[in-house]
This record gives C-alpha cells, structure tokens and sequence, in this order.
C-alpha cells in the first residue's frame, strides 16, 4: 500500500502540472494544521468521516462484486479499493475517471476475479457512486439557478 501511494506520488511529481498540484495541496494542509489543532474534536470528526465514507465505498464495491458472483475476501476488496485509488489520485481526469475503473479491475483481477464479472461489477460500482449521485445534484444546482439563489 504504502509502495503504491509513493508510485503515484512519483508519478505525479514527474510532471510540472502535478508538482504544482502537490505542492498547493500540501499548503493548503500546513496551512490548516493550527485549525484543526485549535479543536481537537474537529480533527476526530474529520478522520472519523473520512474513515466511514471510505469505508461505504469500501462496502458498495464488496457488495457489487458479491452481486456478479466474484467471491474475493473483504480485505482484499478493501485494499484493491485503497490501492486504485490512491494510483488513480495522479490522474488529471475529474474523479479519476477512467483511471479508477482501470486500476479497480486490474488489481481485482490480479487477486483472481474473473475478468468479465469483476468488469461488470466495477462499472456498475462507478454508476452508483460516481454517475448516479450527479442526478440530484445538477437537479439542485438547477433550482437554484432558477430562484436565482447563484
């Protein structure tokens, strides 16, 4: 795991565009460090949901690839799922689409899921939690728009 995140950390420091991204990425977290220090119970709170929305999508991924009858352990989901998209992180699509599907099957498949079944799973894993929760979103932003709220 921690090979996989200084890959993608190497990769996307090769980059002038992605030495940049790191670099304000990583201000921007100094620079929040005397926030979070302020009150402790912010920085549980913050962990705590990070933790739980991971584990969600951790969760949603087992479940999908349980659907298509891919029977991989759940730590080994877990850790595909960490893994992929920590590489993915390094790619310039938004949501790192693409990239995450691509490292999602490739790390499944290598734990030994079947190729067509662990595609499928992802794909349908993709839609619910990166396609599907646009709907309400553009339908909100669109209201607003309206009541001329932004």
């Amino acid at each position: 795991m921690v090979v996989v995140g200084l890959v993608a950390l190497g990769i996307a420091l090769r980059r002038p565009l992605g030495r940049q991204n790191v670099a304000t990425r990583l201000r921007l977290a100094v620079a929040a460090l005397p926030w979070l220090a302020e009150r402790p119970a912010r920085t549980v709170v913050l962990i705590a949901a990070t933790a739980a929305t991971t584990g969600c999508y951790v969760v949603a991924l087992a479940v999908v690839l349980r659907g298509f009858g891919v029977d991989l352990p759940f730590v080994a989901v877990a850790l595909a799922y960490l893994a992929s998209t920590a590489l993915a992180s390094a790619s310039p699509t938004p949501g790192g689409l693409g990239a995450v599907e691509g490292a999602l099957v490739v790390a499944l498949t290598g734990l030994g899921g079947p190729v067509a079944p662990v595609v499928a799973a992802v794909l349908v894993f993709r839609i619910v939690t990166f396609w599907l929760p646009m709907v309400p979103g553009v339908l909100v932003l669109r209201a607003l728009q309206r009541a001329q709220v932004l």
